[in-house]
């Protein structure tokens, strides 16, 4: 296990997911966020929650022996209980970590029309508050729902735990995830975009 993996371990060890889902992600920290961004935040939010939920219940029925078609399709296979405890423990520590303690930045002017960006790896050291800034697309873009919203939170809140992304944009990030979790699994399931796509499908 690697060094970033044994720390999002030790982050989420002690804690049960249903301890987690049931308490509140009450640190949210907003600036020069007005009340209807707040409130868009907020219903993100609740919908990431609401797929994290999804994802974790798919990561439990594999374990009994289920349909690991999901997994493998953005993740790669096996799904071995190894690599889908990974996939859980990076669940436990988004819930502990970064929903529980971000802090949003709103109207940031972001290169590339990008929605949100965020420090990849913030939280793996001594950092209170995981920082997100969400672009002026992210709060305007009429073209985005709030199911769109919530995955756009999801592949912020994996960065703050180190996931990465390619230093290229690709046509169809979709198509890309399931050829890199298909050509390269282990390096598929520290990718932001594999992650988030097995999340919210």
């Amino acid at each position: 296990m690697s060094p970033q993996w044994s720390r999002i371990a030790q982050l989420a060890f002690g804690f049960t997911f249903a301890c987690m889902w049931s308490a509140q992600a009450s640190a949210y920290d907003f600036h020069n966020c007005s009340d209807d961004e707040i409130d868009k935040i907020a219903g993100a939010a609740a919908v990431a929650e609401t797929v994290m939920r999804i994802a974790e219940a798919d990561l439990n029925s594999i374990e009994d022996g289920g349909d690991a078609t999901r997994f493998e399709t953005y993740l790669g296979s096996p799904a071995t209980s190894e690599r889908t405890e990974h996939v859980r423990q990076m669940l436990y520590a988004i819930w502990q970590g970064s929903m529980a303690n971000a802090a949003y930045y709103c109207n940031r002017a972001c290169p590339g029309g990008a929605n949100a960006f965020s420090e990849q790896g913030s939280a793996l050291g001594n950092q209170k508050t995981y920082p997100v800034y969400l672009c002026e697309r992210f709060m305007d873009d009429d073209e985005l729902n709030t199911y769109d919203r919530a995955a756009t939170l999801i592949h912020e809140y994996l960065h703050h735990y180190g996931a990465w992304d390619p230093d290229f944009i690709p046509e169809d990030w979709d198509e890309w995830a399931r050829d890199l979790a298909e050509t390269s699994p282990n390096t598929a399931i520290s990718s932001a975009w594999n992650l988030q796509f097995y999340i919210d499908q």
